[in-house]
């Protein structure tokens, strides 16, 4: 699988902090991961068997260390190399309601739309929660705005449903939510939840 990128959590993320964060994907396998029904409680070893459609197993693999794992050291051979640098910022959080006869309608939008670890995520639809296998209530860890690319190495092979040539998405470039299990009870305990302005966007054919 292709390392994507690969982060420390800061110390003072709740929860999070100190753990060291990779995520990888096929390089020949892009594509949405949409759960074939509505679960709030994620089944046993919900990181290898997900019930996604049209996929007997999971095509990426996002791992979540509290050990004395670090940043890996040999370079990724289908991806060029970048640093990450993590700015802390304040989050502003505002809320629009409409009160209407017989109706209450809220809208809720949080912080900034772009790369970030910890706080509240900014859902581009409704709200998502999970429970983990375990019984944890899943919490936001990370989440990448829609259509980030992150780009090939030269003589590299385009990535199949990819928006660009030159680069390779995650989950067909949809706004990424990664949940992470409080509890730590498995490094691999994290699910993308995947969102898209105009709802999850599916490969061309």
């Amino acid at each position: 699988m292709v390392l994507f990128f690969q982060l420390d959590v800061p110390p003072d993320i709740p929860r999070f902090g100190g753990d060291h964060l990779l995520v990888f994907q096929c390089p020949v396998h892009n594509d949405a991961a949409c759960l074939r029904e509505d679960s709030q409680q994620f089944p046993e070893r919900y990181w290898e068997e997900p019930r996604i459609w049209g996929h007997p197993g999971a095509f990426w693999r996002i791992m979540l260390h509290r050990d004395a794992t670090g940043p890996a050291d040999a370079e990724e051979p289908h991806l060029l190399g970048r640093g990450l640098v993590l700015h802390p910022e304040p989050e502003t959080e505002t809320v629009w309601r409409t009160d209407l006869p017989g109706e209450t309608h809220t809208e809720l939008s949080v912080g900034r739309g772009e790369f970030k670890v910890g706080g509240l995520p900014r859902w581009q639809q409704d709200p998502e929660s999970h429970r983990c296998a375990c019984g944890a209530e899943m919490l936001f860890l990370c989440g990448l705005p829609e259509d980030v690319g992150f780009e090939s190495r030269p003589g590299q092979p385009e990535q199949p449903d990819s928006s660009y040539s030159y680069a390779y998405v995650l989950f067909l470039g949809n706004a990424l939510y990664l949940l992470a299990c409080p509890e730590h009870c498995h490094p691999a305990a994290v699910w993308p939840v995947l969102q898209h302005r105009r709802g999850i966007s599916s490969p061309r054919r």
